[in-house]
């Protein structure tokens, strides 16, 4: 089952709804970070002074390495949180994109989520590609996708790309063969803080979607329940394949 973001019918509507969303998704996770990073910081330091220059007993170590992973962990949230109130209006130019999918795909590879069972996350897509947009937009773009297929139980992930679009418009996807989702749920997984995990935050495809449409693009899923899903995004700046020279010509 496909699910595309944009409809055909009242696509201004569609889209000064969203935006309207991400004001106030952006403006509430502002709030929250600033409101949590502060007091959080001084318990961090806290900690750190309570166990400057004495002998902590084993059990009470235990206790302390459990506290601060947590002030971590909740640090990591609040970052999560941040980044949707930081992001900047793309900086497009022709970029080779391979590179940037195997720099996401090497950082998914070292993940937490990964590093705990066997994870295959290939590239597929030719080496000379070329596609106009922000290539730290896409980084993120593919880090969080390839985030959300992990967490969704994938140990198979490709990240793809062509120049196949309509009116010559770059295509990139990211396919996985985790648990899928039903129709209610592929509806509303752009939706700012919708999740349904027991942990984050829901605004990691959140970001995507805002990342691609300030491209002017759209983004699309297909999946069903127990075959996986493919988030595909398409970047009208345009694609090509760039021309090889040979030896002679660069010398």
């Amino acid at each position: 089952v496909r699910f595309e973001d944009m409809s055909t019918e009242k696509l201004l509507e569609a889209a000064e709804r969203r935006a309207e969303r991400y004001r106030l998704a952006s403006d509430t996770a502002r709030t929250i970070a600033h409101e949590v990073r502060n007091p959080l910081a001084s318990l961090n330091v806290a900690i750190q002074e309570l166990v400057r220059g004495i002998d902590v007993p084993p059990e009470r170590r235990e206790l302390i390495s459990v506290i601060r992973y947590e002030v971590g962990r909740i640090d990591r949230i609040i970052e999560e949180f941040m980044t949707l109130s930081r992001i900047k209006p793309p900086e497009e130019r022709l970029a080779a994109v391979r590179g940037v999918a195997e720099e996401a795909a090497g950082i998914l590879n070292r993940s937490q989520e990964a590093l705990s069972r066997s994870v295959n996350i290939a590239v597929e897509m030719p080496f000379d590609l070329i596609v106009r947009l922000d290539p730290d937009h896409l980084r993120q773009i593919l880090l969080n996708l390839g985030l959300n297929s992990l967490q969704a139980g994938a140990d198979s992930v490709v990240i793809a790309a062509s120049s196949s679009g309509a009116d010559g418009a770059g295509v990139i996807e990211v396919r996985d063969n985790g648990r899928g989702m039903e129709q209610d749920v592929a509806r509303r997984v752009f939706e700012p803080f919708f999740t349904t995990k027991t942990s984050g935050t829901g605004l990691g495809c959140t970001v995507v979607r805002k990342m691609v449409e300030d491209h002017g693009g759209r983004t699309e899923i297909e999946s069903e329940p127990g075959k996986g899903a493919v988030f595909r995004m398409f970047f009208p700046g345009g694609a090509h394949r760039k021309e090889r020279r040979d030896a002679t010509e660069k010398a």
